[in-house]
Formats: C-alpha cells, sequence, structure tokens
C-alpha cells in the first residue's frame, strides 16, 4: 500500500467522518432537518451542462444527454484501459476556509472503473487531488505528488455526490483554475460540479440529568 494512501487514511478521512457521515459520500438521515435558524450553506455551480466562461478544455469530451442528474447532459470521456482524462482550465475561483467541492458521479455497471480521481488545478500551475478505487490499488502517486486516497470506489450504476473538503488538500482560501477528471478502466460519467461549504461540526451537549427512581 503506498504512502499516499496509508497517510490519508488515518488522518483527513477522520474529518470526514465527523463532518458527513462517511469517507467519501454524503448522506442524510430519513427526517433529519436542519437546527433552526441555520443558514443555507452558500454554493457556486461550477459545471452543469455547460462549461465555465472562458474554459480551454482538455482531453476529448463527450457530452451524455441519456444518463444525466442535474440539468440535461452530464460529461465524460471515451471508454479505454489504463489511465484516461478530460478536463478544463478557466477563470479562477476561490475557495473558503471551510470550503467543499461536491461532484456528482456515475459509475458504468457494465464497463465499471477500478479508480477515479479529481485533480485541482491552483494558479501557481501545481496540481492537488484525491481519489477512489475498489480493493485492487491502481493508482500509485509518487511522494512527491499532492494526491491522496479518500475511500472506495461509490455504488455502480447509481448517481453519487462525491465531497471533498478544502481543509483536506490545504486549499483553504486557495483559487483552483480546474479540475482533471481522471479514470482508471471502464465508463465514468460526470454532471454538476458545485463549490460550497461543509457544515459546522455538531457539538456534543452534556447529557440530561437522570431523575431519581420512584420507592
Amino acid at each position: 500500500m503506498n504512502q499516499n494512501r496509508m497517510k490519508f487514511w488515518f488522518t483527513p478521512v477522520l474529518v470526514l467522518i465527523l463532518t458527513v457521515g462517511g469517507a467519501a459520500f454524503a448522506q442524510q438521515e430519513p427526517g433529519a432537518k436542519e437546527p433552526a435558524g441555520a443558514a443555507a450553506p452558500k454554493e457556486t455551480v461550477w459545471i452543469d451542462d455547460d462549461l465555465p466562461a472562458n474554459a480551454k478544455t482538455e482531453g476529448t469530451w463527450v457530452w451524455d444527454t441519456t444518463t444525466f442528474e442535474s440539468g440535461a447532459k452530464s460529461h465524460g470521456h471515451p471508454p479505454a484501459k489504463g489511465l484516461t482524462s478530460h478536463g478544463f482550465t478557466a477563470d479562477p475561483v476561490s475557495l473558503s476556509d471551510n470550503g467543499m467541492i461536491i461532484q456528482q458521479v456515475w459509475l458504468d455497471p457494465k464497463d465499471p472503473p477500478k479508480g477515479i480521481m479529481l485533480k485541482f488545478k491552483l494558479t501557481n500551475g501545481e496540481q492537488v487531488g484525491v481519489y477512489w478505487e475498489a480493493e485492487e490499488e491502481v493508482f500509485n502517486p509518487g511522494e512527491e505528488e499532492e494526491v491522496w486516497y479518500y475511500g472506495l470506489l461509490p455504488e455502480l450504476g447509481k448517481w453519487s455526490s462525491l465531497e471533498v473538503l478544502a481543509e483536506d488538500l490545504g486549499l483553504e482560501r486557495e483559487k483552483i483554475t480546474g479540475i482533471s477528471f481522471v479514470t482508471f478502466d471502464g465508463r465514468v460519467l460526470w454532471d454538476k460540479t458545485t463549490l460550497s461549504e461543509a457544515p459546522p461540526a455538531e457539538e456534543v451537549g452534556s447529557f440530561p440529568e437522570i431523575p431519581p427512581l420512584k420507592q
């Protein structure tokens, strides 16, 4: 197991468990409600059916109008063996201290990938990324690469929301200029990309006093 995978598993993933209830996906208990007076998180849709203004594409983009979660289409690249990617570069957008990037993704059950990765491009030319794998390790980033293991692959044939905390990658108050959508084998569709804010961690209050038993 590579060091990037071990290092990330024992540190930032714990933050995700406390804040969103899972290492890779957002879930909410049935009937759960927001606390009274809680402000809705600020959200900016970066991609949904169209690329951002002034965007320059990289790789081969394939738009799909038959399988999508938001809007009227999703995007991907032609299925292939091994590493394949498509991406874009656009005007920079800023992340807040508690910023979070939410990416909708769908894995083809008829041609499943062995791994998926998101790489975020910074204004200084560097890239920082996270990846998800099945049981087999297929991504082997070097120690000098800022690419971290973020959990197991989401469920096949179902749209899932991947949540990446800026704090986990040291991207608080950073500006990102684009994303690379990377796959290892298989067919993957990506839909809406949203810049949001992570909900604050709930504080655990003291237990209520238990009244004495009646004699």
